[in-house]
C-alpha cells in the first residue's frame, strides 16, 4: 500500500483509497527519555457482584476478585476487560445479577458472556442476539430475550446454549430469577405474580401505585412500601416482612441475604436492616460524609453480607456490612491509580498538565532542565492548559496567561475550551467540533481569539486552529460535514488567502480535530462507517495531501509529524510523513504535548517525554510581534520564534529598505525574544522620522535548521513600526 497524495485545488474531490500501504516502522528514538511517576490517588471502586466469599470489583477499567471475602485479590479474568471495559457509572445497565456463582455481562456490541466468581473463569458460550432480539434481564447464566416485532420471549442459557420459550402476559414488567422463573408485575406494578419453570403461576404481592425502586437479589425483593414502610418479600413463599420507613423518600441502595440497605433521598443518611429468618430486623442508622461523593453498592449479591464503596472512607475504602449489623472496613492496597492528566502542552523548558480526577482538579508546570523532569508546580484554574515558548495559558473561572512563569493577564474565558497556544494568539476552540461525533449542527458556540494581554480579536465563528497570525477556518457550512477550509492571516488581511478542500469521502463522511501547522493542515478523516478514523494532513500552498494508513484519531499536528491515538489502546501512533515513516509508543492515555522534536505523553502512571525519531528541521518562523504599532517614542517588543534560536539582532527599515537601526537580541532556548526595546532613534542618535519601519529578525536557529523567516516560511519582514 502507499500514501494517497494529489492534488486538492479548490472544487477538487477525491475518493478515500482504503488499500493503503504500510509504512516503514522507525527505531527507538536516539537520546533517552525523561521519564517521572505521577502522583497516585485513591481508586474509586463498585462491588459488582458477591457469592459467598468471592467478590469482584471494578475500579476505574481495572478489575479484581478476591476468594477469601477481601483478605486478598488477584486480577478477575472478567469478560468486561479490554476494549469493553465500561465507565463506572454505566457498569450496572452491563452486568446481570450474580446467581449461583455466576454473572452475566453485555458489551458495548451486546455480545454476552457469563463469568464465574468462584473459578475466575469464562464459562459457556458467548452468545450474540439475532436482529430483533432485546435483553431484557439477566441473572446467573440465563438470559431473558424478546423477539420483534413477534413480542416473544424466550430464556437463553449461556451455559449449555439451550433456549427456552416463555408465556408473558401482554403489557407487563418482567425479570427473570435464578432458577429460570419469572417475576411479572402489571403496567401499573400494582399486582405481582411468580411464574414458574412448569407454567404455573401464583400472585405474590399487591402494592399500592407509585411505588418503585425495586431490587432484587436470588428470591428476595426489597421495595419501598408507599411513604410509609420498607418492605422484603420471599419470593418463593410469598412472605413479606415490613418496617417504618424514615423520611419520605427512601430509596433501596443494596440488598443481600445478610440484609437491606436504603438511604433518604436528598440526604446522606442511610438505614441498615439485618435480615434474619426471612425477616428484617431493627434499622441501624449509618451517617456518612457527603463532601466525598459517589455511594457504590454492589449490583448483586447471594449468601452474603452487603459489599458498598464507603463515601464516609477514601474511594479506595469497601465498607461491609455483616447481617448482625456490624460494619467492617475493607481496604485494598492495589485500590490506587496514578493522576493522569486530561491535557498535556510542552515547551523546551517546561511540560504542563490539567488534572481532572476523583480528587484533584487543578493544572501544574513542570520544569525541564539539566535532563531531568522537575516536581510539580501548582497553578490556579481547572485541567485545561496550553503553552507556546515562554507563554503559558489554564482555564477555570478565570482565564490565566502566563509569560517566563510570571501572570501576565487574568480575563474572564469564553465557554469554548479546547486551547491552543500559539506564540503570542491564545485560541478556544469549541468541543463539539473535535472527535468523535456525528455532526456539529447544533455547534454554535464560537471560536474565541486573544492575545497574550487578554485583548480579543475578531475571528470567523467557525476558526479550528491557529499557527501565530495564520488561522484555519471551516467554510461552507461550517459543520463537521464541510470540506472547505480557508487558511488567513487574521492581523495583516492583505497576505494571500488559501481555500482547499478535503477528501471527499461520502455522504457520511466528516472531518474534525483540524489543525495548522507551517504550511500543513490536519484533520481526523471519518469517512462516516464502522469505527475507521485516519489522520489526513494537505499542504495548503501546493495542494500535496496525505493520508496515513493507519486507523487513529489525529491529536496534535507539528513540523512535519503528526501525532495520533490509535482505538481502543490508548497507544500513540507518530507519523512523520515529511520522511514518510510510522511508529507507534504504548501508552495510556490520549493526552499530549508537542513541541518541535520532542512528544509528552502518558503510559502506566508515569509522564514520558521522548524525541522523535526523525525530527523535521525546518527554519525558525516567527509566531508573532507583540508591541505597540503606533507611537512616538520608546517600544519594547516581544518576540515568539517556533524554536530556540541563537543571539542575533533586530533590523529596523524604512520604506526604501535601508537598515536605519540594528539592535541587539539574546539568544532564547525558548524562542520567546524579551528584553527588545528601540527609543525611536537611528544609529546616528537622530529621533526617526515619521514613517512605517518594517521589522527584520536576524538570526539563526539554536539547532542550525536555518535562519528565522516569517511565519509563512517565506517573508523576511516579521511586522512593523509606525512613528506618527
Amino acid at each position: 500500500m502507499r500514501l494517497l497524495k494529489g492534488s486538492l485545488r479548490l472544487g477538487a474531490a477525491l475518493a478515500l483509497v482504503t488499500s493503503l500501504l504500510v509504512l516503514p516502522v522507525t527505531g527507538s528514538s536516539a537520546a533517552a527519555d525523561l521519564v517521572v511517576k505521577l502522583p497516585t490517588e485513591p481508586q474509586p471502586m463498585i462491588p459488582l457482584a458477591v457469592s459467598g466469599s468471592h467478590v469482584l470489583v471494578q475500579g476505574n477499567n481495572r478489575f479484581m476478585i478476591s476468594h477469601d471475602a477481601g483478605k486478598t485479590w488477584t486480577t478477575a479474568a472478567f469478560p468486561i476487560a479490554g476494549e469493553d471495559s465500561p465507565d463506572i457509572e454505566t457498569a450496572d445497565s452491563r452486568v446481570g445479577r450474580v446467581a449461583n456463582g455466576v454473572v452475566a455481562y453485555s458489551s458495548k456490541l451486546e455480545r454476552l458472556s457469563a463469568y464465574s466468581l468462584v473459578t475466575n473463569t469464562v464459562v459457556g458460550d458467548p452468545y450474540l442476539p439475532s436482529a430483533g432480539q432485546s435483553v431484557i434481564d439477566k441473572v446467573g447464566g440465563l438470559v431473558l430475550l424478546q423477539t420483534w416485532p413477534t413480542n416473544e420471549f424466550s430464556v437463553h442459557s449461556l451455559l449449555d446454549g439451550t433456549d427456552r420459550p416463555v408465556s408473558v402476559p401482554e403489557g407487563s414488567i418482567v425479570n427473570l430469577l435464578p432458577d429460570g422463573s419469572l417475576l411479572t408485575r402489571s403496567g401499573a406494578a400494582t399486582d405481582w405474580y411468580h411464574q414458574h419453570v412448569d407454567g404455573t403461576t401464583a400472585k405474590v404481592l399487591t402494592i399500592s401505585p407509585g411505588t418503585g425502586d425495586f431490587k432484587l437479589s436470588g428470591a428476595l425483593l426489597a421495595f419501598p412500601q408507599g411513604t410509609a414502610e420498607v418492605c422484603l418479600l420471599k419470593i418463593d413463599s410469598a412472605t413479606k416482612s415490613c418496617r417504618k420507613a424514615h423520611g419520605k423518600h427512601e430509596g433501596i441502595a443494596a440488598l443481600s441475604s445478610a440484609g437491606l440497605l436504603t438511604r433518604v433521598f436528598g440526604k446522606w443518611t442511610f438505614y441498615w436492616y439485618p435480615l434474619a429468618n426471612g425477616k428484617l430486623g431493627s434499622a441501624k442508622k449509618v451517617t456518612v460524609d457527603p463532601g466525598i461523593g459517589g455511594f457504590y453498592g454492589q449490583l448483586s449479591a447471594e449468601n452474603s453480607p452487603v459489599y458498598v464503596a464507603s463515601p464516609t472512607k477514601p474511594l479506595s475504602t469497601l465498607t461491609v456490612f455483616q447481617a448482625n449489623g456490624k460494619l467492617t472496613s475493607l481496604r485494598p492496597t492495589w485500590a490506587k491509580r496514578a493522576i493522569n492528566p486530561e491535557t498535556l502542552a510542552l515547551t523546551p523548558t517546561a511540560v504542563l498538565g490539567g488534572n481532572d480526577s476523583e480528587s484533584h482538579t487543578y493544572p501544574w508546570v513542570r520544569s525541564l532542565a539539566s535532563g531531568k523532569i522537575g516536581a510539580a508546580r501548582r497553578l490556579a484554574g481547572t485541567y485545561q492548559v496550553a503553552a507556546s515558548g515562554a507563554r503559558w495559558a489554564t482555564s477555570g473561572e478565570k482565564l490565566r496567561i502566563f509569560d517566563q512563569g510570571r501572570l501576565m493577564a487574568t480575563t474572564v474565558p469564553s465557554e469554548s475550551n479546547g486551547l491552543q497556544f500559539s506564540g503570542p494568539y491564545l485560541l478556544a476552540r469549541p468541543a463539539c467540533r473535535e472527535a468523535p461525533l456525528v455532526t456539529d449542527d447544533d455547534c454554535n458556540v464560537p471560536a474565541v481569539l486573544r492575545t497574550a494581554a487578554g485583548q480579543l480579536i475578531t475571528v470567523p465563528a467557525a476558526t479550528e486552529d491557529i499557527f501565530g497570525e495564520l488561522m484555519v477556518a471551516r467554510t461552507g457550512d461550517t459543520t463537521v460535514a464541510s470540506r472547505t477550509l480557508t487558511v488567513t492571516n487574521f492581523r495583516q488581511p492583505n497576505q494571500p488567502t488559501y481555500d482547499l478542500q478535503l477528501p471527499e469521502v461520502g455522504a457520511e463522511g466528516y472531518f474534525t480535530d483540524v489543525r495548522l501547522w507551517g504550511d500543513w493542515v490536519a484533520a481526523t478523516l471519518w469517512p462516516g462507517t464502522g469505527a475507521l478514523q485516519y489522520p489526513v494532513v494537505v499542504n495548503y500552498r501546493t495542494g500535496e495531501t496525505l493520508t496515513s494508513p493507519v486507523n487513529a484519531r489525529l491529536l496534535a499536528l507539528g513540523d512535519g509529524v503528526t501525532v495520533s491515538v490509535l482505538p481502543f489502546t490508548g497507544n500513540i501512533q507518530i507519523w512523520d510523513f515529511a520522511h514518510a515513516t510510522i511508529r507507534t509508543v504504548p501508552a495510556s492515555a490520549a493526552a499530549v504535548g508537542l513541541n518541535g522534536a520532542r512528544l509528552a505523553y502518558l503510559d502506566s502512571g508515569k509522564l514520558v517525554i521522548t524525541n522523535l525519531a526523525a525530527p523535521t528541521s525546518s527554519a525558525p518562523r516567527v509566531l508573532g510581534v507583540v508591541s505597540a504599532k503606533t507611537g512616538t517614542g520608546r517600544w519594547q517588543l516581544e518576540i515568539d520564534v517556533t524554536k530556540a534560536v541563537k543571539a542575533g539582532s533586530l533590523e529596523l527599515r524604512n520604506s526604501a529598505g535601508k537598515v536605519i537601526r540594528t539592535i541587539k537580541v539574546s539568544a532564547s532556548t525558548t524562542g520567546s525574544l524579551r528584553g527588545i526595546s528601540w527609543d525611536g532613534r537611528t544609529s546616528t542618535g537622530k529621533r526617526a522620522a515619521k514613517g512605517t519601519y518594517s521589522l527584520h529578525l536576524i538570526a539563526n536557529a539554536a539547532d542550525s535548521s536555518g535562519s528565522v523567516v516569517g511565519v509563512d516560511g517565506v517573508a523576511a519582514t516579521i511586522g512593523t513600526l509606525d512613528i506618527s
